[in-house]
């Protein structure tokens, strides 16, 4: 009688330990499957960004290689192509030859009227140890800039401007600030409110040991 009744106290503790099992919900962590602590998800976290960054910083070293010198030069040459100014400012700006040799600081000294137009001077500071003849200048040049946001009027007015090429009588020494006169057709002075300044030198000359 007494083996009978283990037998069942067993038969039911079994039953009820598969009821146990299955009432507990799927996916529900265990204690050898406790979740990761935030500890060890900043550190995974940081392990990320520290393998990200290498691999910035490879493709970062790789573009640089095959960047050749004649790219930068050419970036260069563009950045300091041309010369925008406001002749209301006394300002400077740094104006290259896009043959590579002749580097000028160029600034509006001046503005006066002319006949029909305006005559500016020029400030142009040879920034080379070379002195230059023959230098010739492209000028574009017009009223004051309307305002970006509007886009027809940017278009005719950039339509409208009006260039002028000069070559100059003077030579620009070397290390120097080299006054130089131009003069603008068709614009008054109280019209007058933007230039444009590019420089192309043709003849260099330097001191012989």
């Amino acid at each position: 009688m007494q083996c009978r009744s283990a037998r069942a106290i067993c038969a039911t503790c079994t039953f009820l330990g598969l009821l146990s099992a299955c009432a507990q919900p799927a996916g529900q962590p265990t204690a050898q499957q406790a979740p990761a602590s935030v500890e060890e998800r900043l550190r995974s976290l940081h392990a990320d960004n520290a393998r990200l960054s290498d691999r910035i910083a490879a493709v970062e070293i790789q573009l640089s290689a095959t960047t050749t010198q004649a790219q930068l030069a050419s970036i260069q040459s563009t950045l300091y192509r041309i010369g925008r100014f406001d002749p209301t400012e006394a300002l400077y700006q740094r104006v290259d030859s896009p043959t590579g040799f002749g580097s000028f600081a160029v600034s509006v000294r001046d503005i006066s009227a002319l006949g029909d137009g305006v005559r500016v001077k020029l400030d142009m500071g040879n920034l080379t140890t070379a002195a230059f003849t023959g230098v010739k200048l492209e000028l574009k040049y017009g009223p004051r800039h309307p305002d970006y946001s509007d886009s027809d009027k940017v278009i005719a007015w950039q339509t409208a401007l009006k260039t002028k090429s000069v070559t100059l009588p003077e030579t620009l020494l070397a290390g120097h600030w080299n006054p130089v006169m131009v003069t603008l057709p068709g614009i008054a002075v109280s019209q007058f409110g933007y230039l444009e300044v590019s420089v192309e030198t043709n003849m260099i000359s330097l001191v012989q040991r």
